[in-house]
Formats: C-alpha cells, sequence, structure tokens
C-alpha cells in the first residue's frame, strides 16, 4: 500500500466517523439515535413496509431491523402489525408521533447535506459521487444494486 492509499484510507474513515458523530449530534436532539432516521425516512415514503424491505433497504441483519424497530415501537414512533393476507409478514406503521418528526428530521437531514457539500462546486460534486459510486462498485462483490443510490 503506497503512503497516498494509506493517507486515503485513513481519511476516509475519518471522514465516516465525523459523518456518524454529526448524525448522531444532530437526531439525538429529537430523540432518535443510530438508524431510526433512516427506517422512518423510508416509512414517510411509503407507510406500513414490511420488516424485510428495512433488511434490503439498509442492508442491515433481520435481528438488527428487529431491535432498531422494538426501540422506536416503545418510543412510540411506529407500530408493528400482521399483514392482514399473510400473517407471516409484520408490516411497520408510523404513528402520529412519528409523522410529526418528519418536517424536524428532514430539515436536519439537509443542515447535514449543507455541511457535507460547503464549498463544493457542481462540477465536484459529479466527480466526488462518480468516484464513490466506482469505491461502491469495488466493494460490492458484484452485487452493484447496493450502489443505486
Amino acid at each position: 500500500m503506497t503512503t497516498t492509499d494509506e493517507a486515503l484510507g485513513n481519511l476516509f474513515h475519518e471522514l465516516l466517523r465525523l459523518h456518524h458523530k454529526r448524525m448522531s449530534e444532530i437526531f439525538a436532539k429529537h430523540g432518535l439515535y443510530a438508524a431510526q432516521p433512516h427506517l422512518l425516512r423510508i416509512l414517510w415514503k411509503q407507510d406500513g413496509r414490511s420488516q424485510n424491505d428495512f433488511v434490503e433497504k439498509l442492508h442491515l441483519q433481520p435481528a438488527t431491523i428487529s431491535n432498531i424497530l422494538k426501540r422506536m415501537e416503545n418510543s412510540g414512533l411506529i407500530r408493528r402489525e400482521k399483514d392482514d393476507h399473510d400473517h407471516r409478514i409484520t408490516r411497520v406503521y408510523l404513528t402520529d408521533q412519528g409523522r410529526s418528526v418528519e418536517v424536524e428530521c428532514k430539515a436536519a437531514f439537509e443542515t447535514i447535506k449543507k455541511r457535507w457539500f460547503k464549498g463544493f462546486t457542481l462540477e465536484e460534486k459529479i466527480l466526488l459521487k462518480r468516484l464513490l459510486l466506482q469505491m461502491c462498485q469495488n466493494l460490492s462483490d458484484d452485487d452493484y444494486s447496493v450502489c443505486n443510490i
């Protein structure tokens, strides 16, 4: 590994750490933790998703999703119900409280995005997207669907 590769690896690791730290700080103000805002975003787009939908969309283990949903249910953000047609499927629905944090969370996501790209030109953002997609594909084990963002 070259010195440049090592420096890029360290920088990328630090970027991920800072991103996680800033996300956690912003969403903790709204009583949300870890992947909860991402699950809420999915439900704001389409309420009544199955637990398996979250596993596929967020690339997390079923047990991890179940634990996150349990915490969200205990916080009053969501409710879970068996599917009317297939009782093996559990559907997740927003509660009024889950809907009520949408505006604040979307504003928080915008705040984070503005910080990410402060000082970037449109051309630099396009180049960065291309480079990140390349990195995603390099790490995806030929499953490029995870890189379709």
